[in-house]
């Protein structure tokens, strides 16, 4: 089951209501709300990947203001900034090149269309959608919810060892350890319900088998960076 974006609005809503509106009505991510910076600290502390903040303000002061304050708070999820309406195009080139000064990963104009509300979620990349189905991990395991916690605690300890194999077995060339490496922790994250695991580390697995050492490598980062999007998650079930 693909997990949703959640998209954390941190600032009065009706600074951008327009933007505040569509965003309930048309993107498919779940929207939260924080109205004050206490506020927003307990949700940034509640909550884990995947998670994007949105900073609102009446003033592009105020949205960068928000964001210096919660800076490093939380989840190291994407941090947006809505710039509010009437501002020039210099005023946003201005605004983008202040907001990235302080950390914000990309700017959007509170007027910002259907389209590029899109292309802003998609270019998170296959991390937004890291999946963990602990509904249907626990029903295969016949309704067993500690033994479930324990299967997930088992993978935590595990896949560590096992990327760094693989990481030292491709760096050394070696094929061979490569490949069991990587069919390890696709056995291993299909067995814990991990279930964006289990392709990038089948593709790597394929790589290698076909003598692509190569590719293996290219790979690895994407499947080093799933399972760290995903480990938050995996933590909290097992807690």
């Amino acid at each position: 089951m693909v997990s949703l974006v959640t998209v954390l609005l941190i600032g009065p809503e009706d600074a951008c209501p327009s933007a505040v509106e569509f965003l309930r009505k048309s993107i498919p991510a779940r929207i939260e709300t924080a109205r004050t910076p206490a506020e927003a600290v307990s949700s940034l502390l509640r909550r884990s990947w995947p998670l994007v903040v949105l900073y609102l303000g009446p003033t592009i002061t105020e949205s960068l203001e928000l964001a210096r304050t919660l800076s490093g708070i939380g989840s190291p999820g994407p941090r947006w900034g809505l710039l509010p309406y009437g501002l020039g195009r210099n005023d946003q080139n201005e605004a983008a090149k202040l907001a990235r000064s302080i950390g914000l990963d990309r700017v959007l104009p509170a007027s910002a269309k259907g389209v590029e509300w899109q292309a802003a979620l998609a270019s998170l990349g296959p991390l937004a959608f890291a999946q963990f189905d602990e509904g249907a991990l626990i029903e295969r395991l016949l309704g067993n919810e500690q033994l479930a916690r324990l299967v997930v605690n088992a993978f935590l300890l595990d896949v560590p060892a096992q990327l760094l194999l693989l990481e030292q077995a491709l760096d050394a060339g070696d094929i061979a350890s490569s490949a069991r490496a990587a069919h390890s922790i696709r056995g291993a994250a299909a067995n814990a319900g991990s279930d964006s695991l289990v392709p990038i580390a089948r593709q790597i697995e394929q790589a290698l088998n076909n003598g692509d050492i190569v590719f293996g490598k290219e790979l690895l980062p994407e499947l080093a960076g799933r399972f760290l999007s995903l480990r938050p998650r995996l933590e909290r079930f097992c807690s």
